[in-house]
């Protein structure tokens, strides 16, 4: 199951955002912190030259080495644009699971903070996942072949982040709508992510998701 806190923003200043209080709970006691740097490209701004949310998914990988199965208290405080230096601060828990903090930086400042990030591999579930409230809208994709994770046939994170969006975007109006939303000082962001979890479920190309 995944949330996604969507932020309203009424004002032409995008400000830091207090993600709820249940996203700062104290983590176990953490070491080791290691960094990653990364720029920010075109191919990861929309076209706004803000960063789309999915990649940063991809970049905390780059900072744990290894597949991201599990995201606990994600809250995005300010967002990275075209050109950013940006640094992956990655800390390991103590007790020795696979469990890591992680954060990610512009010189010095928090872009995005993130209780739990962990590679643990996730076990499908056969049960739906719970709705909260009435569908409003269903899309169905179709599998092309950059959907698919090379490194087990699966649908990779970033594909489902992007499916996600597209409903999201679909839902407000698309593209036409989110651009007067802006012009008329609105900002329509994803603020937080809890409760992440990411499932190797085999999928080919042609396959209807």
């Amino acid at each position: 199951m995944m949330m996604l806190y969507t932020l309203l923003l009424l004002s032409n200043h995008i400000v830091a955002f207090r993600p709820p209080q249940r996203l700062l709970r104290r983590a176990p006691p953490r070491h080791a912190t290691t960094t990653t740097d990364v720029k920010v490209y075109i191919e990861s701004t929309d076209c706004f030259k803000v960063t789309f949310y999915a990649n940063y998914f991809k970049w905390l990988e780059y900072g744990l080495g290894k597949r991201l199965r599990a995201v606990d208290g994600m809250a995005y405080r300010r967002p990275a644009v075209l050109g950013d230096q940006l640094t992956v601060h990655t800390t390991p828990f103590e007790d020795g699971s696979s469990n890591h903090a992680q954060t990610i930086e512009r010189d010095g400042v928090q872009l995005m903070t993130v209780r739990r990030t962990s590679d643990e591999e996730v076990t499908p579930s056969a049960a739906p996942a719970p709705i909260f409230g009435k569908v409003r809208l269903s899309m169905q994709h179709t599998c092309r072949h950059d959907d698919l994770d090379g490194r087990d046939g699966g649908l990779s994170l970033d594909s489902c982040l992007r499916a996600f969006e597209r409903s999201r975007s679909t839902f407000l109006g698309g593209p036409d709508d989110l651009a007067a939303l802006l012009a008329d000082g609105i900002s329509v962001v994803v603020a937080g992510v809890d409760g992440l979890r990411h499932a190797t479920v085999p999928a080919n190309i042609g396959d209807a998701v």
